[in-house]
C-alpha cells in the first residue's frame, strides 16, 4: 500500500499519489494522504490527476483529506479528477467532495464520506454503476453526491441539510439522474431524496425510484426538480410518474424490486439504456422496456427438464 500522512494543511502534509495524463495505479490500497498549500496546490488528498485522462483501477482509498491550513479551501478527499474503476473510497473527507471531486467513476463504493460545505460522496462528478451509502454533507446540501450526473446509482443512507442523497444545480447547471434508486436518506431542511440548487437548471431525473427518504419539508424531493418516469411520493408532474410504492424487496437493505412492483418496465427507453447495464452489471433492458430504480427486474420461470 501507499501511505501519506502528515497535518492536514501543514506544510509536512503528504498526499499519497499524484498522476499525470495518460497513467495507471491499478490495485494499490491509500491511506492517511493529506494536502496543504493554497487552493490550487491542496486537491486530492489519495489522489490527485491532472485531468479525468488518469486510470485508477481496484484500489482501496482510505482515511484521505483535502485541505488547506484554513480548511477555507479542499477539493476530493479521496480523489481528484480521474477516472476510476471498481474502487473504493471511504472516510474521506474536505470541503469540496470527500470521495471525489471532478471524477468519473464506474462500479465503485463511495461510503462514510464527508463533505464540509457539500457533497460528502461526489462533486462534480459522473458516477456509474455506483454505491454511494452513508456520506454526510455539509450546509450547502448533497449528502451522497452534488451537481453530479449519475446512472444506475443505488444511493442510500447518506444526509445534508438539502438533498440528502443528491442536490442538483449549485455551481453545475446541466447534471442528470438516469435508473438510480434513492431511499434512505435523510435531510435537516429539504429533500430528503433530492433537492435543486439555487442555479437548477436543465437537469433531468429519469427512471428512478426515489422514495422512504425523510425530511422536515420534501421527504422524497424537493420542488422544482424536472422528474419524469420515476416513482416517488407525493406524485409530481412530469410524463410517466408515479406515486405508489416500489415493493421493495426489503425495506431496510434489499432495494431489488418485488414481482408485483409498478416499476417493472415502467420507465422510458433513451440513450442511457441503450447498452447499458444495471447496477449489478446485469442487461438494462429486459421485457422491452427499462424498468426504474437501479436494478433491472428479471422474471424467473421454473426449468423443467424432460429425458
Amino acid at each position: 500500500g501507499i501511505e501519506g500522512g502528515g497535518t492536514m494543511g501543514d506544510s509536512n502534509a503528504v498526499r499519497c499519489v499524484a498522476m499525470t495524463n495518460g497513467t495507471a495505479l491499478i490495485g494499490f490500497t491509500l491511506s492517511g494522504g493529506r494536502t496543504r498549500g493554497s487552493a490550487f496546490t491542496c486537491p486530492g488528498g489519495g489522489v490527485y490527476s491532472l485531468s479525468t485522462d488518469t486510470v485508477i483501477s481496484n484500489c482501496f482509498i482510505t482515511g484521505c483529506r483535502a485541505s488547506t491550513a484554513t480548511g477555507a479551501f479542499g477539493y476530493g478527499g479521496g480523489a481528484y479528477m480521474g477516472t476510476l474503476y471498481a474502487c473504493v473510497l471511504t472516510n474521506g473527507s474536505a470541503l469540496y467532495g470527500g470521495g471525489a471531486y471532478g471524477s468519473v467513476l464506474h462500479f465503485c463504493t463511495v461510503v462514510k464520506n464527508n463533505g464540509g460545505n457539500g457533497a460528502g460522496g461526489l462533486r462534480v462528478s459522473s458516477a456509474y454503476n455506483c454505491l454511494i451509502k452513508g456520506n454526510t454533507g455539509g450546509f450547502i446540501g448533497g449528502g451522497g453526491a452534488l451537481d453530479c450526473t449519475l446512472q444506475n446509482c443505488l444511493i442510500v443512507g447518506n444526509s445534508s441539510a438539502y438533498g440528502g442523497g443528491a442536490r442538483y444545480g449549485n455551481d453545475s447547471t446541466i447534471r442528470h439522474m438516469y435508473n438510480c434508486t434513492v431511499a434512505g436518506n435523510t435531510s435537516s431542511s429539504a429533500g430528503g431524496g433530492i433537492a435543486p440548487g439555487p442555479k437548477y437548471t436543465n437537469s433531468v431525473v429519469v427512471n428512478s425510484v426515489i422514495y422512504s427518504n425523510t425530511a422536515p419539508q420534501g421527504a422524497n424531493y424537493a420542488e422544482g426538480l424536472d422528474i419524469s418516469y420515476s416513482c416517488t411520493f407525493p406524485a409530481t408532474a412530469g410524463a410517466g410518474n408515479r406515486a405508489d410504492p416500489p415493493l421493495f424487496v426489503s425495506g431496510t437493505g434489499d432495494y431489488h424490486l418485488q414481482p408485483a412492483s409498478p416499476c417493472i418496465n415502467a420507465g422510458t427507453n433513451g440513450t442511457w439504456t441503450a447498452d447499458s447495464l444495471d447496477f449489478e452489471g446485469n442487461r438494462r433492458v429486459f421485457g422491452g422496456t427499462a424498468d426504474m430504480g437501479c436494478y433491472e427486474y428479471f422474471f424467473r420461470g421454473t426449468l423443467c427438464v424432460f429425458w
